[in-house]
């Protein structure tokens, strides 16, 4: 599964509305509820592999005076980056490969606050590895699968030690709470793009800078 929007909805929010570092962006996230308030950020800001939208851009439901914030912003795009990768996860899980646990690597690993949320929204434990040079490493892994007797299981147990400090486990309320705002995100991103509107959003900004 690939999507082309997680630290890039983050990162627009951080630097657009010059929230400082990125610690101070992850207190801002903390400082919001669950929900952001009802502002949600659909983060198809290049377009999107996973839902198949190329031409889709981002867009905010639910922006209110009372929602106007920049935390609540953060927190926007946060979720909404977390739930396009649920979209990748149950994707993987109509065709077989159900999860029990997720590990997460990169920039937005180191974050507790997005590590809690990725837990929430994917109502299962989510963890980091120590090491954190995911796609070489699993190249590396799968060399050594071929090369050997062993299952990959157990090679990926050696070779792939937990961080348990990192290890965060969903939070019911929080998880039904996101499972109807991911319904809604799905329902709103199937609709724009059946109305055909990213398309003719596109083809209008398109053409304002051709004239």
């Amino acid at each position: 599964a690939c999507t082309m929007n997680v630290t890039v909805a983050t990162e627009m929010v951080r630097q657009g509305l010059q929230m400082g570092s990125l610690e101070e962006f992850n207190q801002a996230v903390a400082a919001v509820p669950a929900g952001a308030g009802g502002l949600l950020l659909l983060p198809y800001l290049e377009g999107e592999r996973l839902p198949n939208l190329p031409e889709a851009t981002g867009v905010l439901l639910g922006l209110r005076p009372s929602t106007c914030s920049p935390s609540q912003l953060a927190r926007a795009a946060m979720e909404g980056a977390t739930l396009g990768l649920r979209y990748g996860l149950e994707r993987l899980a109509e065709l077989g490969m159900k999860a029990g646990e997720v590990r997460l690597i990169g920039g937005g690993a180191a974050s507790r606050v997005w590590r809690q949320i990725a837990a929430d929204v994917f109502r299962m434990p989510v963890i980091c590895p120590r090491l954190q040079e995911g796609p070489a490493l699993g190249a590396a892994l799968q060399a050594c699968w071929c090369a050997s007797d062993e299952e990959i299981a157990e090679i990926a147990a050696r070779c792939c030690p937990l961080d348990e400090s990192t290890r965060c486990l969903p939070r019911e309320r929080e998880a039904d709470l996101y499972d109807r705002i991911y319904a809604l995100q799905c329902d709103l991103s199937a609709r724009l793009a059946e109305s055909g509107l990213f398309g003719r959003h596109r083809r209008l900004i398109e053409g304002e800078q051709n004239e």
